[in-house]
């Protein structure tokens, strides 16, 4: 009550705050010591993951695997998890790198899993 009062008197012309606002400030200055967007700057489109480094990471790891059997490769998950970054992420710089997933299928084995080769070029 004291609190809109001073309001009222700061700010004549102006709607009193809600109840709920008023309380929201206070939980926000308690939390943050301020009441200000501390969200500000942080929207509109997020910066890039395909960088130089990514990819040189992402063509070592590719690299390594081509190296070994089909057999033996490493699912595309196991790949980009180990990177931390999105499946679409990794596949798009993948194919950027003329990588593409390709399924193998060992005999007996269930369920079969995608790994990546290099493209044939003409």
């Amino acid at each position: 009550k004291i609190v809109l009062e001073e309001f009222q008197s700061m700010f004549p012309n102006s709607r009193l705050p809600d109840k709920k606002t008023i309380y929201s400030l206070i939980r926000k200055w308690n939390k943050d010591q301020t009441v200000d967007n501390v969200n500000k700057g942080r929207s509109g489109r997020r910066p890039s993951v395909n960088t130089q480094e990514i990819q040189a990471r992402i063509r070592d790891q590719l690299e390594a695997e081509l190296a070994l059997p089909a057999e033996l490769r490493k699912n595309s998950a196991t790949l980009r998890r180990n990177l931390g970054i999105s499946s679409s992420t990794f596949s798009r710089i993948a194919i950027s790198l003329g990588y593409r997933c390709k399924r193998v299928n060992k005999k007996g084995q269930e369920p079969s899993k995608y790994v990546y080769r290099k493209n044939k070029t003409s």
